[in-house]
């Protein structure tokens, strides 16, 4: 079966600012000093922000740089991240899907 591949940032993962590209002990210890067990916690804060790390911002990826700065975020929780995917799902995958199920009946 053909799968369609669709290529939009808004389906992007997190962006986790100073914690990006860090692995779990070393965000954990980053964050708070502490151990590995809190890792999944403060990944999947809805509201935790960090500090950016100016390097790693999207502005300096040619992928993005017909974007405007304001819409490219140096940090993301969870909330944001569902907030910026999800009216896309709603919008486009969503139906996709549903148009499957109904032809595929």
């Amino acid at each position: 079966m053909w799968i369609p591949v669709v290529g939009t940032w808004r389906l992007n993962e997190c962006h986790y600012g100073a914690l990006q590209g860090l692995n779990k002990k070393e965000a954990t210890a980053a964050r708070c000093g502490a151990g590995e067990a809190l890792a999944p916690q403060l990944r999947c804060a809805a509201s935790c922000v960090e500090a950016e790390r100016p390097a790693l911002h999207h502005r300096h990826d040619p992928k993005y740089a017909s974007f405007h700065p304001e819409d490219l975020p140096a940090t993301e929780c969870l909330k944001d991240t569902i907030e910026r995917s999800w009216p896309y799902a709603q919008e486009n995958i969503g139906p996709t899907i549903w148009d499957s199920l109904v032809s595929a009946s």
